[in-house]
């Protein structure tokens, strides 16, 4: 009975209050979307990141005539580094098999051709920094005499770095200021038809109703209105969804259930914010009704 009868009031209210109401789910719709994208942005390009992150390696290249001994000791140090998370190394004939496929050379070539040992080496996830690649590059030069020369892409590896900051800064500040503005929002709106509703809250409390009991019916309707909202954003995004990928196909490795815990969250946000709302201005009319 008691949800019957708030269902009701619901009802009568969302009819003779459809603009707050109409407010309520474009800001609901509004606010979803763009957090729901600059979310998936983010994450999606983090991920890239770290995938191009994943491709680096370096190379450590040693003298002609280097002993095997000292190489395979060169290897095990290395191993040893928690600055690396894998070695192999290449031996001049796999060197010339690769190079030779790549540049379609003839083998004739490779008389002429003075090809070295290459120890391979693939930083671990903590090193994939301009700084400290460039330390683990200093060490292997200044601590093996055998070692002349170590590659690896800086230029790349500067962008990688680059790309991280952005992320880290740009996006986390733009999704802190996003959700602030989208509860900021919110609350704004709900306020905006709890103010609307501030005399029946009055004839609620002179009635001798609990502050929950006359917060119930406002709750409802920020609960229908809000999922509203949040509904036609995440239509919206999964209808355009393949044309996001088509432009950024990088944000493909973002997940549903991601999506799901957004949504989720921002649902929760809501629904705490109309319920907190809800029961100020019903605590605020009993106190009127008092005074």
């Amino acid at each position: 009975m008691t949800m019957w009868f708030h269902v009701s009031s619901m009802r009568r209210l969302m009819a003779r209050r459809r603009g707050p109401c109409i407010r309520m789910m474009l800001t609901a719709f509004v606010g979803t979307l763009w957090c729901l994208v600059g979310a998936a942005w983010a994450l999606g390009t983090w991920r890239d990141t770290e995938r191009m992150a994943a491709d680096v390696r370096m190379d450590v290249m040693l003298h002609a005539g280097t002993p095997d001994s000292v190489i395979r000791s060169l290897v095990h140090t290395l191993r040893t580094m928690p600055s690396v998370g894998g070695v192999e190394w290449r031996t001049p004939e796999r060197m010339w098999s690769e190079f030779s496929r790549d540049l379609r050379l003839d083998d004739d070539l490779r008389t002429v051709v003075d090809v070295p040992d290459v120890v391979r080496l693939r930083p671990s996830d903590a090193a994939l920094n301009e700084r400290s690649m460039t330390l683990l590059a200093s060490a292997c030069e200044d601590s093996w005499p055998d070692v002349y020369k170590v590659v690896w892409p800086i230029d790349y590896v500067r962008a990688i770095d680059s790309r991280r900051r952005d992320v880290m800064i740009l996006g986390g500040a733009a999704a802190v200021l996003s959700f602030i503005l989208f509860m900021t929002a919110l609350l704004h709106a709900f306020r905006s038809e709890l103010h609307r509703a501030e005399q029946d809250m009055r004839i609620g409390a002179s009635m001798g109703a609990t502050p929950s009991f006359m917060a119930a019916p406002h709750l409802l309707i920020g609960i229908v209105t809000g999922s509203i909202g949040l509904s036609l954003a995440v239509g919206l995004i999964s209808v355009s969804w393949s044309s996001i990928l088509a432009t950024m196909p990088w944000m493909g490795t973002v997940r549903t259930e991601e999506f799901a815990m957004w949504v989720g969250i921002l649902a929760v946000g809501g629904l705490a914010i109309c319920w907190w709302q809800g029961l100020n201005a019903a605590r605020r009319a009993g106190r009127r009704r008092t005074a």
